[in-house]
């Protein structure tokens, strides 16, 4: 191999310039992600049981679940959780099942049972990382006139609702839009009891000529001189004016409309949940959620959604805003970009390191190359294998980083060390690679070795570290091809023909320290096996005593604090502590965005207060 590439030097060229581009086009499609995919053999049943008890949702529904679900393949536990109204289930599987088939099977088993009359209809949750929004922002207008807050949340839900719903659900790579703290937005006529009985009419039938009217839609096709023509059936009012204006009855030859029978101001839209808060900075807001789907990554559906909210935001005018509570790509960017910068930091630290000992501009340059073109490399690979660029990954290619040179190093010190002896550099570069190839070879083939079991593990773990592995195997097999192809073809062009520099006085001095060392060592080889046995045995202890988890915690910047009423409470009164609170939190340092909510218990709000969205620059 290396014969051929000293002698076909251009063949070389071409190979690692294809290698290059190919490899900065991965790069561009490479998903970012903080943490690679990872299949949690974890399903979640979700029941509902309206009007019962904890005890009867047990009897009712936990008990048979926990007993239908037992007889699933792979099954390992199963444990309940009963309220009022509803009952949860989460069921564990052994690791490495496939959740596809499991989530399958489990729902037609769910299907089979026999409730008692009154339970709802069983969900099936899969526990993902992919259930996490990638991406949550507040949205509201400020509007001229002064508004209650009611009616700012009215007026926000019907803007989001009509205008602004699906524009957002258009967004390439966004599977699911949610939507909280909306308003739930009914009619209210309130009829004037006194004029509604002088017509002789009652409530009931005013409320029924209206549901009547409230009809608009297509009906059939009629043929018309030859054409065909679509009959529609009413006009289905559209906004206030459309229903104040609803003939109710005909009082000799004179329409009385619905506003003719109301008092004043008699017909609105209200807010029908009159227990919702949500204010982003003290000022009502609505909060919306984007879940991505599996095929894109986060960081590019994030910079889609942006992207369209700005483009919303500039045609709505200055009166539209949002505010970003969540956003996983620019935590993504932030810390991938982080690992990027400590790779070349610390592959410049080895070239320095590697020009020291050379003490050769040129020596130096062709080792050099060896770590971009590796790395480049990998990420081809690491596309062609599906493998993301996450942390796991990034932090495989920095654990390997200072190893990508090492090959190189031998092979070039071989050529060089030949050249001293009076060969030319078309020789010493061919002998020089030859006699070190089966070295390195093994070299690198072991150091792969390493990693290789991780290749047959099965379940989570694998999922997490099968990309760092591949990233390792990747780069070290790049930089053995790089050794022994593109080095000795450089050598042979770049390199002086003789080399007789005296080695520096750096070098000779840790050549001596380094001799006094090993002499040291093995003429007190007890000692030395002794000192080797207290560091392993330290270094075990305080590996055990620090303990252990799946992946290390991260900042991304925000804090949630829930609050909890010990007694009962208006609802007023939570809203007043929660603006109360909100106020003491902005005024905090570096604090830039507080999201307050109030749930008030049941189904999907189990806590009677939460705080979340406190972000800044801490």
């Amino acid at each position: 191999m290396s014969s051929y590439s000293v002698k076909r030097p251009i063949t070389v060229l071409m190979g690692i310039l294809i290698i290059i581009t190919l490899g900065i086009f991965s790069v561009t499609k490479l998903p970012l992600t903080l943490f690679p995919d990872i299949n949690l053999p974890y399903v979640v049943t979700i029941t509902t049981y309206e009007g019962a008890s904890p005890e009867e949702v047990e009897l009712e529904v936990a008990n048979q679940i926990e007993s239908t679900v037992s007889t699933i393949g792979n099954y390992q536990e199963v444990s309940s959780m009963s309220n009022e109204h509803f009952g949860i289930s989460i069921i564990t599987f052994a690791d490495g099942a496939n959740m596809d088939s499991v989530v399958i099977e489990l729902r037609e088993l769910l299907n089979n049972i026999s409730f008692a009359d009154g339970v709802g209809s069983t969900r099936i949750l899969r526990i993902s990382p992919d259930m996490l929004p990638v991406m949550t922002v507040t949205l509201f207008k400020t509007y001229a006139e002064d508004l209650t807050d009611e009616e700012a949340l009215i007026r926000n839900t019907e803007w989001i609702n009509k205008d602004i719903i699906l524009d957002l659900s258009s967004i390439p790579g966004v599977a699911d839009v949610s939507i909280s703290g909306a308003a739930d937005i009914v009619l209210e006529v309130n009829l004037d009891t006194t004029i509604i009985d002088n017509y002789g009419i009652t409530h009931e039938e005013v409320l029924q000529i209206i549901e009547d009217q409230n009809v608009g839609g297509l009906i059939g096709v009629a043929l018309d001189s030859g054409e065909l023509r679509m009959l529609y059936l009413g006009n289905k009012p559209s906004n206030l004016t459309d229903i104040e204006t609803l003939p109710i009855l005909n009082d000799g030859g004179n329409v009385i409309t619905l506003s003719d029978l109301v008092v004043t101001d008699g017909i609105k839209y209200i807010d029908a949940n009159t227990e919702t808060y949500s204010k982003i900075n003290g000022v009502q807001g609505i909060q919306v959620s984007f879940q991505k789907q599996s095929d894109y990554g986060i960081t590019e559906v994030t910079k889609n959604i942006s992207d369209r909210l700005d483009l919303i935001m500039e045609n709505e005018g200055t009166d539209a805003n949002y505010i970003v509570l969540l956003d996983q790509g620019e935590y993504i960017n932030l810390a991938i970009g982080s690992v990027l910068q400590n790779i070349v930091i610390g592959a410049v630290l080895a070239i320095i390191i590697l020009f020291v000992f050379l003490r050769d501009i040129k020596p130096t340059l062709i080792v050099g190359l060896a770590i971009p073109i590796s790395v480049i490399a990998a990420f081809m690979l690491m596309y062609f294998t599906n493998v993301s660029l996450n942390l796991i990954s990034m932090g495989g290619l920095a654990l390997g980083i200072g190893m990508l040179v090492d090959n190189s190093i031998v092979v070039i010190e071989n050529i060089f060390r030949m050249i001293g002896e009076g060969k030319s550099r078309t020789e010493a570069a061919i002998s020089g690679s030859k006699q070190v190839a089966g070295a390195i070879t093994a070299s690198t083939l072991t150091t792969i070795a390493v990693f290789l079991p991780i290749l047959f593990i099965e379940g989570m773990v694998a999922d997490v570290f099968i990309s760092m592995a591949l990233t390792i195997a990747y780069s070290l097999g790049a930089s053995l091809l790089i050794a022994l192809t593109l080095v000795p073809a450089m050598a042979a062009k770049m390199l002086n023909d003789h080399n007789n520099k005296p080695e520096s006085k750096i070098l000779t001095r840790f050549k001596s320290w380094y001799k006094a060392s090993v002499l040291f060592t093995l003429k007190n080889k007890v000692l030395t096996l002794v000192v080797v046995l207290v560091l392993l045995g330290g270094s075990v202890f305080l590996v055990v005593s620090k303990g252990f988890i799946l992946l290390p915690t991260s900042d991304e910047g925000t804090i949630g604090v829930s609050i909890e009423m010990t007694t009962q409470t208006l609802f007023d009164d939570k809203a007043e502590y929660a603006d109360y609170v909100t106020t003491l939190l902005m005024d905090l340092d570096d604090v830039d965005t507080v999201s307050a909510t109030i749930s008030s218990g049941g189904f999907g709000d189990m806590r009677q207060m939460m705080m979340g969205g406190v972000s800044g620059s801490v």
